[in-house]
């Protein structure tokens, strides 16, 4: 048995996912570099483990660059559309309101720009947005969405290739996992504020 996308610590079974915490890190970086000290972040199931770790990517990407992060500003409970518009609709609200939202699926990140549709708002001009896994219609988007990209054929054949050696089946204690590395694609939903103040 091999674990695909999900893995738990102690639990000794090999495993085969993307490196959800560099991509969400990257996903940060990439906002703060740009300018963006209010980020949004629109989370999926709060226990599982490419939340975890999603979540704790955009963590580290606000410490490195040596800025706090806004609790009141990490929202939401699912990783579906309907979370993303919800919680868009309240996070419009807040004042000051987030300059760019980082949204860890790309259902959530649809539901967040038909919210900010409704509320007569542009992506990238009134606000930006990064989405977590990239799909086919993510370039054929008004605004080219910039997202993180997920090796999913990358992930199918490493799957193969580690399910079917005999010495994991003699060997059960082992728990070798493999994270495949995800990579930014930059696109055109986020907008340059000026450079990001020195930490």
């Amino acid at each position: 048995m091999v674990l695909i996308d999900r893995y738990f610590p102690d639990c000794p079974i090999p495993y085969v996912g993307s490196d959800n915490f560099s991509g969400a890190y990257q996903a940060v970086a990439h906002l703060i570099r740009n300018g963006h000290l209010r980020i949004a972040c629109i989370q999926g199931l709060e226990r599982t483990l490419p939340n975890i770790e999603r979540l704790r990517g955009y963590r580290q990407a606000y410490g490195d660059s040596g800025l706090a992060v806004d609790e009141n500003l990490i929202v939401g409970d699912s990783f579906g559309y309907q979370n993303g518009y919800i919680e868009t609709k309240l996070l419009l609200r807040h004042n000051p309101r987030p300059t760019a939202i980082f949204a860890v699926s790309n259902l959530i990140s649809l539901g967040a720009l038909h919210a900010i549709d409704e509320e007569g708002l542009k992506v990238p001009d009134d606000i930006s947005i990064i989405s977590f896994d990239d799909q086919p219609y993510s370039a054929l988007l008004a605004t080219p969405m910039t997202t993180v990209s997920q090796q999913n054929e990358q992930i199918g054949a490493a799957r193969g290739e580690n399910a079917l050696p005999s010495d994991r089946i003699q060997d059960r204690a082992r728990t070798e996992g493999i994270l495949i590395p995800t990579h930014l694609i930059v696109r055109k939903s986020v907008k340059n504020l000026g450079a990001p103040p020195t930490p």
